[in-house]
């Protein structure tokens, strides 16, 4: 039985090797761009329930941090189900001010109510929707442990006609 072993001589070559290809591969890649696809898309009529406030951009990560879970304890006290992911509706950006007004939602079935939640009902429209895939979204990812890294990010938005609004 061999009890000491030079795992340097055994393992040595295989290891650097490996190393090697791992910082090609990284220094390859930090350099490329997103990747993405843009399609229209017909967005179905969707009943989200949520919070919508104005928001400061610096203040919008701690603003999320603290709404989302008031909406999902919301929905999960009432026993309501959820139809989708969570999401954030944007209704306007003041560049000025650096300031957005927003609602932070979780879809939910037609008609569904639930107290100190509002409803806001998005009608059936032609939607962009773009999705984000690949490695340059690892950065972004890391900071949100609520997003898989395996799937793509997907957003989609809807441009709503002023008879919708």
């Amino acid at each position: 039985m061999l009890l000491f072993q030079d795992f340097e001589a055994v393992l040595g070559k295989d290891y650097d090797r490996g190393l090697e290809l791992l910082k090609q591969f990284a220094e390859a890649k930090s350099g490329a761009k997103p990747e993405y696809i843009i399609q229209e898309i017909e967005f179905p009529a969707t009943r989200y329930l949520g919070k919508r406030s104005i928001v400061a951009m610096a203040d919008m990560g701690t603003h999320f941090q603290q709404v989302m879970p008031e909406v999902g304890a919301a929905f999960a006290d009432t026993k309501t189900a959820m139809t989708d992911d969570p999401a954030g509706l944007y209704y306007t950006w003041d560049e000025a001010n650096q300031q957005s007004d927003l609602a932070i939602v979780i879809p939910a079935a037609p008609g569904t109510t639930i107290d100190g939640l509002t409803a806001i009902d998005i009608p059936a429209s032609k939607a962009l929707m773009i999705v984000y895939t690949g490695h340059t979204m690892v950065p972004y990812l890391h900071t949100k442990p609520w997003m898989p890294t395996s799937k793509p990010i997907i957003w989609k938005w809807a441009t709503l006609s002023s008879k919708n609004t």
